[in-house]
């Protein structure tokens, strides 16, 4: 399920009013939806702009292998959280940049639907926590250091 969420859902939606005219794109690593006055349209990215996207797809690919090694019991919840933060944090980063830098706030905003519902997945279905069965025991102490007690109390009575 997060791998088909990786590839195809969108990761930004830019757009605004043009004259009389109004635009949306609603852009994925795949294809680029177009909403116009015109109609609506739909292309899908060439294996150029796959590749020029593949920066930002790796950290939703590792965000995918690092929930896989949570349910496994691998990992912990907060670092699972934290790859969850992170896989949609380059689309946020150039996101911030670009209104910083061209100040456009209008409908120009990323969409972090990996991250919502990775999020979403650790909240709602939580891995049990692995339980060691031998914590808490009292250990049973090793006999050379059981020896090394009966020698250094001898010595100190003598």
């Amino acid at each position: 399920m997060l791998t088909s969420i990786a590839f195809l859902t969108p990761v930004n939606t830019y757009g605004g009013s043009y004259g009389y005219s109004f635009r949306l794109f609603i852009v994925s690593s795949l294809y680029t939806i177009h909403l116009s006055d015109y109609g609506i349209g739909i292309s899908f990215s060439d294996i150029y702009s796959v590749m020029a996207v593949f920066p930002l797809l790796i950290f939703r690919i590792a965000f995918i292998y690092q929930i896989m090694r949570y349910y496994q019991g691998k990992t912990t919840k907060g670092r699972t959280t934290a790859g969850a933060i992170l896989s949609d944090a380059p689309v946020l980063f150039t996101w911030l940049v670009s209104v910083g830098i061209y100040g456009s706030w209008g409908l120009n905003f990323p969409l972090p639907i990996m991250m919502f519902v990775g999020l979403l997945l650790l909240w709602r279905f939580p891995a049990s926590e692995a339980t060691v069965p031998w914590e808490g025991a009292i250990e049973p102490i090793p006999w050379w250091e059981e020896q090394a007690k009966g020698e250094a109390k001898s010595t100190v009575d003598s």
